[in-house]
């Protein structure tokens, strides 16, 4: 699974706020989905902090209840890439180990 390995004191928060408010807001699902699936990579930007941020976005949806396949995250995150990364994209739909 891809996980943000140190959670932020905000994402704590989030958590520890939809546990006890509950994890169901349509409106929220559909904000986070909608800049998942519109992201997309500016080569003058850190492609790390890029790519965390749509992790960020997935762990947010999962704290939703809306659970995704390490396959579809990384589905996500090749179709935000420009077509600088075509050769990068296409190598790793080709691998083995990925069923993108």
């Amino acid at each position: 699974m891809v996980k943000s390995k140190s959670p932020s004191a905000k994402n704590i928060w989030e958590k520890l706020k939809q546990h006890h408010e509950g994890n169901t807001d349509p409106f929220k699902i559909r904000t986070l989905l909608y800049e998942i699936s519109n992201s997309s990579y500016n080569e003058d930007t850190n492609l790390g902090e890029f790519l965390q941020g749509i992790t960020d976005k997935v762990d947010q949806l999962e704290d939703l209840g809306q659970k995704f396949k390490d396959e579809a995250i990384v589905a996500f995150m090749l179709q935000a890439l420009p077509p600088s990364y075509e050769m990068l994209k296409q190598a790793i739909k080709l691998s083995d180990k990925c069923s993108v």
